[in-house]
This record gives C-alpha cells, structure tokens and sequence, in this order.
C-alpha cells in the first residue's frame, strides 16, 4: 500500500481492492484489512478467530471480520457475563448456608470466640496450681512461678498478636 503525504494510502493503491468484503486475501493483507501485525494474524489464527481456506491458504475477509467482531464483543461483554454469573451463584450459596443455619454473625462469632478462649483462658491460669506439687514436690513454690509466668507470657504475645492482626487497641 502507497501511503501520502498525510500518512493516507493513495487512491488506487490498496493491495485489497476498493472493497475488500468478500476477497480471499493473503495473511498480510488481511492484518492490514483489520489493523493487526503479521505476527498477531498468526496468533488469532492459532486461538481460532481467524480460519483461511485450506486448500487456497487464503482467508474469506468477511468471514474473517465477522469472526474478530465476535470475538472483541465475546470478550468484552462475556467478562461482565461471567462476573455477573459468579456473583449471582456466591450469592445463592450464602443464601443457601444461611437457611441451612451454617452461617453466622461477626458478633455471633466473636461470642462464641469469647466464650471459647474464656474457657481455655481459665483452665490455664489453674493449671500450675493443679501441677506445681506434682512437677517438684520439694519446691512446688518454685515450679508454680515458672509455669504461671510462662502462661502470662503466652497470654501477652496473644494479646498482642490479635491486636495488631485486628489493629485493636483494648484487648
């Protein structure tokens, strides 16, 4: 294709013809025709958008339009469709665990953390008074201070694991 002065091909000089539609034309050609290199004819061949005819080696311009139309259009609308689609499905199955009673509250939750860590929290603080004696039974004083200050330890570095993993201050 001869192009101008203005970067326009010169009347007369299109390799397609004046209308192209309908033409069997070469791979160079039809990358021209659509705005696309070589390299990416080849490429879209490759996924199945654009076909040429095996016997000539040839693609159908019309054809081949018609097939790069539908695949802009598949891509760009099928996204919204498919986003659309996994949402409308979250959706039902939150509906669905909902009515199973499978799904809880964030406050629901965070009282039954309450009620559970609560429970793990007391039975820790009593257990070096349950083993002291049976850990040094010359010394139970001495065993009692060192697993209630080993607890205390964990306790804190929960404490402060949960705050900043929740970035709250009053825990």
């Amino acid at each position: 294709m001869v192009r101008g002065k203005r970067g326009r091909p010169k009347k007369g000089t299109d390799t397609i013809g004046e209308n192209p539609i309908g033409e069997m034309v070469g791979l160079e050609q039809l990358g021209e025709l659509v705005g696309l290199s070589q390299f990416q004819v080849k490429e879209y061949q490759k996924d199945g958008v654009f076909f040429r005819d095996e016997n000539t080696k040839k693609f159908d311009t019309r054809k081949n339009i018609l097939s790069i139309i539908r695949h802009y259009r598949d891509k760009t609308s099928g996204s919204d469709t498919q986003r659309l689609r996994k949402a409308k499905a979250d959706l039902a199955e939150v509906e669905l665990f909902e009515r199973r009673g499978e799904l809880i509250t964030l406050d629901n939750a965070k009282e039954r953390a309450i009620d559970v860590f609560g429970a793990l929290s007391r039975d820790l603080e009593e257990l070096p008074m349950k083993v002291a004696p049976q850990l040094n039974p010359t010394d139970p004083q001495h065993a009692y201070d060192i697993l209630n200050d080993e607890i205390k330890r964990v306790f804190k570095n929960c404490r402060t694991r949960i705050a900043k993993r929740y970035k709250m201050n009053n825990v």
